[in-house]
């Protein structure tokens, strides 16, 4: 990093005086040859000050009398004596003038040159103004003993060349020094170019090597997760009717308890139980939609066949109370938004689905719930979580869960903390690598239920595997490793702040996404996606395909990239959209139509 400092002399009440002004610390300090009292500065450095005000947003830091600087010894050499503290303080040349007088003669003729070569020719007498010239030339070079202004090769040469001589030796002197010290200066930038690609290349060949190890000690957990699932579950089995055959499918020992349930839903004559060698022929879910490993009555998990997906397919019911709500909704059931290929063609033929917990859901999503039970009064609570994460809602459930029988040692990706991105280096590259690789663990479906931006993001960079994974409760990394959010004795899978901000595709200062606070608070986010939003989120990945860092702003840049509510209005119940207008609409209906189901808990 370029260091910025400027000096120069300042001229004061017939004085001189070094100054330097230290840029990146903000601050300035004089050197004086002549030690003078602070208050002769105090003017100057009043104007300084307000120079710096004005234009640098603040006063720098003043550290006085502290550069370093020789004392003059006579009353006149204060000019020779500031330049001497500027070139020690730039170049390292030595402090201090050892010949005042000859340096200032040598002086005089640099400057007088223009002059001396302009009079007549010199003559051969002693005139008094050449033998004054001669006699300071003498000084200059340090000659002693007799004059020689009557010599005739000493007068035949003009004065003004032999100091034009001078003068040109000096600014060669002084063009060689600086081109050494250019040419060092660029060494080092180049040294320094050198050391910072190193670093990048090491950087991303260690990120590489720790995310390959995090995705394989996943997956050794996941296996041996899955093995002590099956042994267990081929006690419970034998437990409950040694007779029984080992390999029944798992859905036959919760079959009664949900039987009743589904039916309800899914009238007999259109539903069809699989048999064990009928689910052979379809791939389980990926590895990241791990259930419980447990089965238990405190956490019942209710199995419906993908016919019972169109069970809201038919016309909505049309009564006083949906039209209430439809009539005070500003934004509501957008299906169409996003291409939900896996929703619409799963790669397997039935979803488990969370029918028991504690509901925990923003007022926007409860009013829409609200609407849709209208609209579907046969259709249960659970059932609806499949239609809010189908548009972009948030939908998070608190299941009860059993305690694990044995200790399970704890994986190594609960326990990294993400750096943030490297934007110098290949930061896309970086960002896609680090998001796939966190999107497939266990407890990364949580994105997908926090709705919003959130959700976007998951939907478009996660496995397949994910919204079923969403949809059937906590995941290992919640009931074997407690890596939780608890209300009560209920869990839900947890995402840290680190988690988020990698999501994000945050940086040291900026990120590639809005932070989820205030995206919740663009006056266009509704709580439901919506195409607009869509052709942004599409706009944005078309940048990031052709690699735009432009697209990575701070903070404060995405609270102006659209227009927000304030807190006031965020709370306002008579702003259309707002978080306050669903609050208001809920207990309006709570008094209008008075609610036979709670919406913070499901039932069956």
């Amino acid at each position: 990093m370029t260091h910025r400092r400027l000096y120069a002399p300042v001229y004061t009440k017939d004085h001189f005086v070094a100054f330097e002004i230290d840029f990146q610390t903000k601050s300035f300090r004089w050197g004086d040859s002549l030690n003078s009292k602070q208050h002769a500065l105090e003017h100057f450095v009043e104007k300084l000050q307000w120079w710096f005000r004005a234009c640098f947003s603040g006063e720098f830091r003043n550290d006085g009398p502290n550069l370093p600087h020789d004392h003059q010894k006579d009353r006149t050499s204060c000019a020779l004596f500031a330049i001497n503290t500027i070139e020690h303080n730039v170049f390292g040349n030595t402090l201090g003038v050892a010949h005042p007088a000859r340096e200032r003669a040598r002086w005089f003729f640099l400057t007088a040159e223009s002059q001396i070569n302009g009079s007549a020719e010199p003559s051969h007498t002693n005139h008094p103004n050449t033998n004054a010239l001669l006699l300071g030339e003498r000084a200059f070079h340090g000659h002693a003993g007799p004059s020689h202004a009557n010599h005739p090769n000493t007068n035949a040469l003009p004065l003004g060349e032999r100091a034009l001589k001078l003068q040109a030796e000096e600014r060669t002197c002084i063009q060689e020094k600086a081109t050494i010290f250019l040419e060092k200066k660029k060494q080092e930038k180049v040294q320094q170019e050198l050391a910072e690609t190193e670093r990048i290349d090491c950087e991303q060949i260690a990120h590489g090597k720790v995310e390959t190890i995090r995705m394989e000690l996943s997956r050794l957990e996941r296996e041996s997760h899955e093995r002590a699932r099956q042994e267990k579950e081929g006690l419970e089995m034998f437990h409950q009717d040694p007779w029984a055959h080992v390999n029944n499918d798992i859905e036959d020992i919760q079959m009664r308890d949900v039987d009743a349930c589904v039916t309800s839903i899914i009238p007999p004559d259109q539903f069809m139980r699989l048999k064990p060698a009928e689910e052979l022929n379809y791939p389980p879910p990926a590895p990241s939609s791990l259930v419980p490993v447990a089965s238990s009555r405190a956490s019942p998990l209710t199995s419906a066949s993908f016919a019972g997906f169109n069970r809201m397919n038919h016309p909505p019911a049309d009564t006083t109370k949906t039209r209430w709500f439809m009539e005070r909704l500003g934004q509501f059931d957008i299906p169409d938004s996003v291409d939900l290929k896996f929703i619409k063609h799963p790669d397997y033929p039935s979803l488990r689905v969370v029918s028991h917990g504690r509901l925990v859901v923003l007022k926007r999503t409860e009013v829409r719930l609200r609407l849709w039970r209208a609209q579907y009064p046969d259709v249960p609570l659970w059932y609806l979580g499949i239609h809010c994460l189908s548009r972009g809602l948030d939908w998070q459930v608190f299941a009860p869960v059993s305690r694990p029988v044995a200790f399970v040692s704890r994986p190594a990706h609960l326990n990294v903390r993400h750096a943030p991105l490297y934007w110098k280096g290949d930061v896309f590259h970086e960002y896609h690598t680090w998001i796939w690789a966190m999107l497939n663990l266990p407890f990364a479906h949580r994105f997908l239920s926090m709705g919003g931006i959130a959700w976007r993001i998951a939907l478009h960079y996660g496995p397949e595997s994910l919204f079923a994974a969403t949809l059937s409760g906590p995941s290992t990394d919640a009931c074997l490793h407690g890596h939780v959010h608890r209300i009560g004795g209920d869990i839900d899978d947890m995402v840290t702040d680190h988690d988020v901000a990698l999501l994000l595709g945050a940086t040291d200062d900026t990120s590639l996404w809005p932070p989820v606070d205030i995206f919740e608070r663009y006056e266009k986010w509704q709580g439901e996606w919506s195409h607009e939003w869509e052709a942004w989120f599409q706009k944005r990945l078309q940048g990031i395909r052709s690699g735009d860092k432009d697209l990575f702003l701070t903070r404060k840049r995405w609270i102006k990239h659209r227009r927000r509510y304030t807190a006031r209005e965020y709370d306002d119940p008579a702003l259309v959209g707002s978080e306050g207008h669903a609050a208001g609409l809920c207990a309006e209906a709570d008094r209008l139509y008075p609610p036979m189901e709670s919406y913070a808990a499901l039932v069956y």
